[in-house]
């Protein structure tokens, strides 16, 4: 009798949860495309291309990549953020593979988002709201699945609206009804999970993960002095000149309280730092962040967040160097490869930014430290500022020199172009890295007729 109670608990718990998954998503999930209302992001539940056992075609990964292209080429969602195991049990990296497939298919490799810690679907969900502040969003997957997902996504007391399920195609193998029958289970799971408040296990790995690339930075490449504790974190969608980009964003200790950021940049595995004093503003608006009393708004909505970001070269038309922007690469002394140029707070001159020049070399930043990149280190702190103008066709540099009483206006100007002479030679790890030097090829003074 005893073990007959058990049993018909344990066939209860399955009905009832079951039922309550499927009558929360009536209305929710959709096979149909038309009847799916468009939306910025579709989130698509990672699996591996092959079934564990056997090899054999995973029928629930081509169904769901078929799904996705179907949706963002009838315009029902701009971008996909792919949550899935980055290193899954038979070490198949499911991100990834969903990526290739997709851009096989036709998708913009831009419009798609990585997320490799949505180690299970509690995590996707989580993870696309609260790192990648995703709101609203349409779930791809199987039915079975995008019932859980949604009542996950509206049970766990996360910030979102208008969740919908696009169904994809239904393996019908012997294979596929372990999955189903498993799926069952799951769903018991769930509220487990919501009823003991369980975090999701990414986040401890991501924290692991973070503070361990930080700590690796050698001393000497952080710049950061006077700061207080992080304000919120940038992440950059794109790559940057083939660098991944985070930017922790701090509040300046200093008469002014600018936004200052420490910029992580990540490529092959290696990562260095680098401060900018103001964190030109490519998340929120056109417009710099400077001031925190100016923003409260702001600050107070973005306080301990992470926000996903676009990223953009802001500058006025007759600017040649961005203003807006924290960071961006240009190509400086005119080699084909691009220095890194960091933007720091309008140097006592409101709308003049000062820059200071990185070479990049073997994945280290190694910075410029002679004229034309350095025209004003003394007075500012930093080295170059917007004034000079820099002529790509003539390969020149012309920065004012030396300025009047009064700053403004200059007694004269100094042309700086390529050297035939001599080379900068930079040694890292042993070798020598040759690039070009700038040098002085002519000289302007000004006559006021004072």
């Amino acid at each position: 009798m005893g073990i007959g109670v058990i049993i018909l608990t344990c066939l209860t718990s399955l009905f009832v949860c079951n039922q309550m998954i499927v009558n929360n998503a009536k209305g929710k999930t959709f096979y149909e495309i038309d009847s799916i209302t468009p939306s910025d992001y579709g989130l698509l539940l990672g699996t591996t291309p092959q079934t564990r056992i056997g090899r054999r075609t995973n029928y629930f990964f081509k169904y769901r990549i078929d799904a996705t292209e179907r949706l963002y080429k009838a315009g029902k969602i701009k971008r996909i953020l792919i949550s899935g195991d980055e290193n899954s049990l038979d070490g198949v990296n499911e991100v990834e593979c969903m990526k290739d497939s997709l851009i096989a298919h036709g998708v913009d490799v831009n419009d798609i988002i990585l997320d490799g810690k949505g180690y299970r679907t509690l995590d996707a969900v989580v993870r696309a709201v609260n790192i990648y502040n995703i709101h609203s969003f349409v779930v791809i997957s199987q039915r079975f699945h995008n019932e859980r997902a949604i009542y996950l996504t509206e049970h766990l007391g996360l910030e979102v609206h208008d969740i919908q399920g696009y169904n994809a195609a239904d393996p019908t193998s012997k294979m596929a009804l372990m999955t189903y029958v498993r799926e069952y289970f799951a769903r018991v799971k769930v509220f487990v999970d919501i009823l003991t408040d369980k975090e999701p296990s990414s986040y401890e790995k991501e924290e692991t993960k973070s503070k361990s690339v930080y700590n690796d930075i050698p001393e000497d490449t952080c710049f950061v002095h006077g700061l207080n504790d992080s304000i919120f974190t940038v992440i950059y969608r794109q790559p940057v000149n083939g660098y991944k980009v985070k930017a922790i964003a701090k509040l300046a200790s200093s008469d002014v309280d600018v936004i200052a950021a420490d910029l992580i940049f990540t490529k092959n595995g290696k990562s260095f730092l680098l401060h900018t004093q103001c964190l030109g503003d490519t998340v929120f608006s056109k417009g710099r962040l400077d001031y925190h009393e100016e923003n409260p708004e702001i600050f107070r909505r973005l306080r301990g967040k992470t926000i996903l970001a676009d990223y953009h070269e802001y500058k006025e038309k007759d600017r040649l160097m961005p203003m807006y922007t924290p960071f961006f690469f240009r190509d400086l002394d005119f080699d084909g490869v691009k220095e890194l140029v960091i933007v720091h707070h309008s140097m006592g001159v409101r709308y003049h930014d000062g820059y200071d020049i990185y070479r990049i070399v073997e994945e280290k930043p190694v910075l410029i430290n002679y004229p034309p990149y350095n025209d004003n280190v003394e007075d500012w702190g930093f080295g170059m500022t917007d004034y000079p103008e820099i002529d790509f066709n003539k390969k020149t540099i012309s920065c004012p020199y030396p300025e009047g009483p009064g700053g403004l206006p200059y007694e004269g100007r100094i042309i700086y172009g390529i050297s035939k002479k001599q080379k900068d030679i930079v040694t890292v790890n042993g070798r020598k890295h040759y690039f070009n030097q700038m040098e002085v090829i002519k000289e302007i003074k000004y006559d006021y007729g004072e």
